[in-house]
């Protein structure tokens, strides 16, 4: 009995994170890659253009906001893989215009009500 994606499931997942990483992982810092990395296979079944391109604002955030996103990422997907998505996909770039000392809070509220 085999607990988690196929075999195959993983090879596709591999090939797309060895295509992304000369365009993705210069923007990413030390353990950033490992919380990308999860979130993007959380998420990677509904959004498989995750792989292939940042969503828009977030090379702008600072190291702390992108690992609050990734997290909330994670914890939505494990309800509803969909609404990660399009969390990631649209999350970053409103917080770009939220005020930085109330970035935290809102996506830890987020998280919450994930």
């Amino acid at each position: 009995m085999q607990i988690g994606p196929e075999q195959g499931q993983l090879m596709a997942l591999l090939a797309k994170l060895i295509a992304a990483m000369p365009h993705i992982l210069p923007h990413l810092e030390g353990s950033e890659i490992a919380d990308w990395v999860r979130a993007a296979a959380d998420i990677g079944s509904v959004y498989p253009s995750v792989f292939s391109s940042l969503p828009p604002g977030l090379r702008l955030l600072d190291l702390v906001d992108r690992n609050n996103i990734y997290k909330l990422v994670r914890t939505a997907a494990f309800r509803s893989p969909h609404s990660a998505a399009l969390l990631y996909q649209d999350l970053p770039a409103t917080l770009g215009d939220v005020s930085e000392d109330l970035r935290g809070l809102l996506v830890r509220c987020l998280q919450t009500a994930a």
